[in-house]
């Protein structure tokens, strides 16, 4: 094998792994997005932050969003802790 398709093996695999691991990252967090807020934790807001019911419907979407998104990073954080 000449010096050049060796290269060229080498780099449409490690384009590969980038590209599969960017694929599943972003399926990912689509998935998340997708996710309904659960109802329990809506409730603890409700009763447990005054202000949570004045937020206009858009804040209180991109809370939920932004909330499901930080829980899911922490959970996948703990899981590699646990693994590693």
């Amino acid at each position: 094998m000449t010096a050049i398709a060796f290269l060229v093996i080498v780099v449409l695999g490690i384009a590969t792994i980038l590209f599969s691991r960017k694929h599943s990252q972003s399926a990912r967090r689509r998935e998340i997005l997708e996710t309904p807020f659960p109802v329990d934790w809506q409730t603890i807001l409700e009763r447990n932050v005054g202000l949570y019911r004045q937020l206009p419907a858009a804040i209180r979407k991109d809370l939920h969003r932004r909330t499901l998104s930080k829980s899911a990073a922490r959970n996948q954080h703990v899981s590699s802790l646990r693994r590693g």
